[in-house]
């Protein structure tokens, strides 16, 4: 009883609508949850958009999924405790803050293409190539241009992202898709020193993707991991098909006191980086990780290994319906038809790539 009225005391201080959840039933809910219509002692399950096979099937971990609720669709943090489960829920529509930087980065976005534009026909005049100094301070500006088109790209489209149900895809071999992205991170990452092991499929599977959230979703999953990961180590990735679902799974070794509490990433964008650390973004690339997830019907859990090493994995629902027919669309390269994994990887790879 003691632990009961504690743990509602912490609810309640929470500035979303949030309930605790055991064994399936809710058994606390928060004064701001009450304003959704939410009960104690009702099933869990009927209120899952997405994620049902995840929860409660998962490992200990933190994990992202949707909620329906009064036909509204909820962002849902699932945390757990020694006994269950807290929610934590955020509405999916995009709110004002979302909003208001898309705004600021379409403008942003038409401003810096020129610069870049401008720098990447610098690096290869001679002027430039016969003084290493310049070439290195060329290359600097150059990633840190890359860098920049990066974090105005999530500002741009986390909004859109973050409040879109449906997602117009296109059938692809899911596998060789993430096999083509794995070659070339692998071949970026040997420049800042860390090695890439992918596993995949033992054969093709064609179904429906939305090709550029996954694919900008698995690059943020690799970026954050190489955060985190000293030279000379070794990330882990994989795609593996459980029945209907498909696991792509992100592992690297480091101190669990370098790396971030996956408690709280979930918790909300704009973050405050550390003092120094420069490891720590404003949370942009998670959004976009999440809607990745949720376009595809899974789910994102983050927890840790047995031997202590982070794990992030997003999971999807196979589809491989043919029924839906859709006139060929019109795909505006969001970055400018510049490489992709440049520019998603932008955080961690060292001026010499550029």
């Amino acid at each position: 009883m003691e632990q009961s009225k504690d743990l509602i005391k912490l609810l309640n201080l929470m500035e979303h609508p949030a309930f605790f959840v055991e064994n399936g039933v809710i058994r606390l809910v928060n004064t701001r949850a009450k304003s959704l219509f939410l009960e104690e002692n009702q099933n869990i399950q009927p209120l899952l958009y997405t994620g049902q096979a995840e929860y409660p099937a998962t490992p200990r971990g933190v994990l992202s999924l949707k909620l329906k609720i009064l036909d509204r669709v909820w962002d849902a943090s699932v945390t757990p405790m020694e006994s269950g489960d807290v929610f934590t829920l955020t509405e999916a529509a995009a709110s004002p803050e979302l909003q208001a930087m898309a705004l600021v980065a379409q403008h942003l976005r038409s401003s810096i293409a020129p610069m870049l534009t401008a720098a990447e026909a610098l690096l290869p005049s001679g002027m430039i190539q016969e003084n290493p100094e310049a070439k290195h301070q060329a290359a600097q500006i150059s990633r840190g241009l890359h860098q920049l088109l990066r974090n105005i790209g999530n500002m741009a489209d986390a909004a859109k992202y973050q409040s879109q149900e449906v997602f117009p895809k296109e059938t692809l071999d899911i596998d060789g898709f993430i096999r083509e992205i794995m070659g070339k991170t692998r071949h970026f990452l040997e420049a800042a020193h860390i090695r890439l092991a992918y596993e995949g499929l033992s054969a093709p599977l064609y179904c429906q993707v939305h090709r550029e959230l996954l694919e900008r979703g698995i690059y943020n999953l690799i970026s954050n991991s190489a955060k985190f990961t000293p030279a000379g180590e070794t990330i882990t990735a994989s795609l593996t098909r459980q029945g209907t679902r498909l696991y792509f799974t992100v592992e690297n070794p480091a101190s669990q006191e370098a790396m971030p509490n996956p408690a709280q990433a979930f918790s909300g964008y704009l973050r405050q980086p550390a003092i120094g650390d420069g490891r720590q973004g404003i949370g942009l690339g998670m959004v976009l990780v999440r809607a990745a997830a949720s376009a595809h019907g899974g789910a994102l859990l983050l927890d840790y290994t047995p031997q202590g090493n982070l794990r992030a994995t997003l999971t999807m629902e196979i589809d491989q319906s043919t029924s839906r027919i859709r006139s060929p669309q019109l795909r505006v390269d969001y970055s400018g038809e510049r490489d992709h994994g440049l520019i998603e990887l932008s955080d961690i790879l060292p001026p010499s790539c550029y």
